[in-house]
């Protein structure tokens, strides 16, 4: 009898470690991890053209938590790029005169609630392969413009431009859309196209006008540049002056992404008091 209890509690664990080795199957999850990189593209005063910048100009690193069968909310760190030039205005136009350029690395946080068109089944291994989505939230992002002056470079900043101290910290409207791609039962491939609406017209140090005096030559010179290309136009030249107009401060400054992300399904339990219950609650939505 003793021998046949040993094989039965045997047995009886065997089972157990094989229930543990295939819970990915039975413990839904509810949390993942994205990761993605992708173009930019900035709308401004020095934007000339409907081109994405070039290369990757972008890192993201996300955590999105599903709360309902349609609906998730999703937090986000972005590093990006911006630029923009005026040499690549057209040829004899006025921000062609005008000759000024800006280049920055800058930070993001967001947060964003996410709405499925497609119903989530609760079995996160047996999800829909093709699976898009609309998002849209809040967040804050902090900018610090750039130029070079031959061969150095220049924080603009701290040139006041405009004779003005502006805030390098804005708050930003994010609204996305995108797909979800099933690669495997734990991974997803997402494609996503967002746009930032911001609350700040100096992402590229140009608002209003030139400022009226400058407290040294330097900054007057890094200001205006017109003088660098000479006479291309001479009715812009002639109004690039202390107190000219410099930009439109009717328009704030936004940017967009274009995003490729790997979306990773974390392990059941990961984090504590995890939406399960309410994911089964509101499958009914």
């Amino acid at each position: 009898m003793k021998c046949y209890a040993t094989i039965l509690m045997l047995l009886v664990g065997l089972a157990a470690q094989a229930q543990d080795f295939r819970s990915w199957q039975y413990l839904d999850r509810y949390y993942s991890l994205q990761i993605g990189t992708g173009q930019a593209m900035y709308f401004g005063e020095l934007k000339h053209n409907y081109k994405l910048q070039n290369g990757l100009s972008h890192l993201s690193i996300g955590l999105e938590a599903r709360l309902t069968s349609r609906i998730a909310a999703r937090v986000e760190l972005y590093g990006f790029k911006l630029n923009g030039y005026d040499h690549r205005a057209p040829d004899s136009s006025y921000a062609k005169q005008r000759n000024l350029s800006f280049h920055s690395i800058n930070g993001e946080a967001n947060l964003l609630g996410v709405f499925f068109f497609k119903k989530y089944n609760g079995e996160y291994h047996k999800r829909d392969s093709f699976d898009p989505y609309i998002a849209a939230g809040i967040g804050a992002m902090y900018f610090k413009p750039k130029t070079y002056q031959g061969e150095e470079e220049l924080d603009l900043p701290a040139y006041r431009t405009e004779g003005i101290k502006y805030n390098q910290f804005a708050l930003v409207f994010p609204i996305a859309l995108g797909v979800k791609l099933r690669i495997n039962e734990f991974i997803n491939f997402n494609v996503e196209g967002s746009f930032r609406i911001t609350q700040s017209d100096y992402l590229d140090d140009v608002s209003g006008t030139f400022a009226d005096s400058y407290t040294n030559n330097e900054s007057a010179l890094i200001a205006n540049r017109k003088d660098e290309i000479g006479i291309i136009n001479q009715e812009a030249y002639d109004q690039l002056v202390p107190g000219g107009k410099r930009g439109d401060p009717s328009k704030n400054d936004h940017y967009a992404f274009l995003s490729f992300k790997v979306e990773l399904f974390l392990p059941p339990g990961l984090f504590k008091g995890g939406r399960g219950s309410l994911l089964k609650k509101s499958s009914s939505l």
